[in-house]
């Protein structure tokens, strides 16, 4: 694998102008819009400088990072990017994750993707810490009557600092006005339940993962095996031993069925394939609850009857 550093600015524009098309549906399912992406030529960060408030989309790779930006006086960020509710914490989550892969070589494999607003992009990128030698790409990008940059900037030393006063601010304690007085607390856990008086006061759920307790947050790290399942049968061994190159197996499934998504063998979506750059993908349709399990209340037949 490439190490992410200016040297690869050849291959990034060329990446970015094969993948043109995929990044402007990318942009344009996110921000729920028609845009179109034209990539311009790599440059000196300086001259294709960001300004003001925006979205930030950092890619990270090894101790490196590539970082998007698009502000928002472009008119093409719509109300919500600023305060995302879940679905669009989850439309600008893929959004991150789809730029990860369309706008460098394919040898470049993401560690990690995120996306988020900033009030000051300027400063977040100085906080970034561009590398001596960073360069710049523009991708000049077009929602009707809105034109606006989304400006590739890499390597950056220190990606994780981008987001530091954002999340700070998410987790600022609250104020001494905010806080409740120790006679109305115990007022309220009177009235309450013990096990329902942390959210009858309204406490904030975690709104961030970092948030959770430790315990919690090492379990997020497990690895779990995800399958991608199109089709599938039974087929008597006797039939599997004579399979050969050449042979065809037919499916009890049209081809345009959506395709199932399986966690440790537990299906948990289903949608339909899409090329994502040159990599195949599966952009979700359907969520699959998990069955409902009953447990019988009453004592069993032979103890009523005694």
């Amino acid at each position: 694998m490439s190490d992410l550093d200016a040297s690869l600015a050849p291959q990034i524009s060329a990446a970015c102008g094969a993948n043109a098309g995929d990044i402007a549906e990318a942009v344009g399912r996110a921000l729920d819009a028609e845009v179109v992406a034209k990539p311009g030529t790599p440059a000196d960060p300086a001259a294709v400088a960001c300004s003001g408030a925006g979205l930030a989309v950092l890619m990270t790779f090894g101790e490196r990072s590539l970082v998007a930006t698009l502000s928002a006086d472009s008119g093409l960020l719509p109300d919500w990017v600023a305060k995302p509710d879940p679905t669009g914490e989850s439309k600008l989550s893929t959004l991150a994750q789809e730029l990860s892969m369309l706008v460098v070589p394919d040898d470049l494999m993401a560690d990690d993707f995120r996306a988020s607003w900033l009030e000051d992009l300027p400063a977040a990128i100085e906080r970034a810490q561009p590398a001596a030698d960073a360069i710049a790409l523009p991708i000049e990008l077009a929602a009707g009557e809105n034109l606006g940059t989304l400006r590739l900037l890499w390597p950056v030393t220190a990606g994780t600092e981008l987001f530091a006063k954002s999340d700070a601010a998410q987790t600022e304690p609250p104020s001494q006005a905010e806080m409740p007085t120790p006679a109305a607390e115990a007022r309220g856990t009177r009235a309450e339940q013990p096990a329902t008086a942390h959210v009858l006061r309204g406490l904030p759920l975690p709104s961030d993962y970092r948030d959770l307790p430790p315990n919690v947050v090492s379990l997020l790290q497990i690895n779990a095996p995800v399958w991608a399942t199109l089709a599938s049968k039974k087929v008597k061994v006797a039939d599997i031993i004579e399979i050969g190159p050449g042979s065809i197996l037919t499916f009890d499934k049209s081809c345009d069925s959506l395709i199932e998504i399986s966690v440790a063998g537990q299906p948990v979506a289903e949608g339909e394939a899409v090329k994502v750059g040159e990599r195949f993908g599966v952009r979700l349709r359907r969520m699959i609850l998990p069955s409902e399990r009953f447990r019988a209340m009453l004592p069993p037949k032979n103890e009523r009857s005694a």
